[in-house]
């Protein structure tokens, strides 16, 4: 009897999980000593980049390069020619290699880090509210400051959040808890809002820069590339993930209700997926049509452009990073200390529903 009981309780949780929640079969699996604390992939799919206590490189087959350094923070050039990292004060450039390029020291601890796809400059923000434009050579070609007037006291304290760069890196942008800055690529000072943007948790720019969305623990928003607001969806929960298609035509963010939901350019909710967790990271590609989520459920959720669930992935813990290539035919997934890379082509759409949101009326353009 006891037998029969935990058979049907296993049936029923079984029977409770998403369409494909257990069809997901990983094209390879790569174990990482130290915990992962950021992931990139190149646009086409030939290396994977981990950082952590280890810097880890690996091919786009699975097969591990070098394991070298220490770096939180971690970025990669287009073609994999470059890295940055950044651990503490410290910012390096490596080649692929691994071999030290040049390394500079900020005034603090780095919080934000970001390489331009032809990695002719590295964008790193620190604790105190300073960003810095390095030269590949490292040459320090301009710094920006988002913190207030010394005067305001607290309230000109900027907590830098996170760091996003247009496809070529033209223009950058920088968001922390006094709002939303933008800038050129060479780190000249386009326009900000400290005002109307406070609080902001996570940024993301579109390729040609002329659609910025930034979320916060009370709002998502998208922007043109001039400052002036389209939209503005107002979440129930803080939101925990952020991203923008390539082309500018979705926005997609998770919140700590556990759903993952889509916007069009125009403010139109176009679905709502709900996850067994919070979403910790999601990448789109670029026009949109792939999906790839991380939950807290130990899950990586595939959705289509309708949202539809094509495929998920099971992790041992928490799936903190995604990354698709950029025509999102394959991506890569980390928990904690896992990376697995899947594909996103041969699969087919699950009967999971989706729930449209109410339509967002776009703001009135200033």
């Amino acid at each position: 009897m006891r037998c029969a009981m935990v058979f049907l309780g296993v049936c029923l949780l079984l029977a409770a999980l998403p369409a494909g929640a257990l069809a997901g079969s990983p094209l390879w699996t790569h174990s990482v000593p130290s915990e992962i604390t950021g992931l990139s992939l190149t646009p086409d799919g030939s290396y994977v980049l981990t950082g952590g206590d280890r810097l880890c490189l690996l091919a786009g087959n699975g097969t591990p390069l070098w394991q070298e350094w220490t770096a939180g923070l971690t970025a990669c050039s287009a073609d994999g020619r470059l890295i940055a990292g950044a651990a503490g004060p410290s910012l390096t450039l490596f080649g692929r290699d691994a071999a030290v390029i040049w390394r500079r020291d900020l005034p603090s601890a780095a919080v934000a880090l970001a390489l331009f796809p032809d990695g002719k400059r590295v964008v790193a923000a620190d604790r105190f509210g300073k960003v810095y434009f390095y030269d590949a050579d490292g040459t320090l070609r301009a710094t920006a400051d988002t913190r207030g007037d010394p005067d305001d006291g607290v309230e000109a304290l900027s907590g830098i959040r996170d760091v996003a760069l247009s496809g070529k890196g033209e223009y950058v942008a920088i968001i922390s808890t006094r709002g939303l800055f933008y800038y050129t690529g060479a780190g000249r000072s386009l326009w900000a809002l400290e005002d109307s943007l406070t609080g902001g948790t996570a940024v993301a720019v579109s390729g040609t820069g002329n659609e910025i969305a930034a979320a916060s623990d009370a709002s998502v928003r998208l922007l043109n590339r001039t400052g002036a607001t389209l939209w503005t969806h107002r979440c129930p929960r803080p939101v925990t993930a952020l991203a923008i298609a390539q082309d500018g035509s979705r926005v997609v963010f998770g919140l700590q209700d556990n759903t993952l939901t889509c916007f069009d350019r125009e403010g139109g909710a176009v679905w709502t997926f709900a996850a067994g967790g919070w979403i910790r990271d999601v990448a789109v590609s670029q026009d949109g049509s792939r999906v790839l989520a991380g939950s807290m459920d130990g899950r990586a959720y595939l959705l289509d452009g309708a949202g539809r669930l094509l495929d998920t992935y099971a992790l041992n813990g928490w799936v903190n990073h995604v990354a698709l290539t950029a025509d999102g035919t394959t991506g890569v997934v980390a928990s904690l200390h896992e990376v697995i890379r899947v594909s996103t082509t041969a699969v087919t759409p699950s009967s999971t529903l989706v729930t449209p949101s109410p339509r967002r009326e776009p703001l009135p353009r200033r």
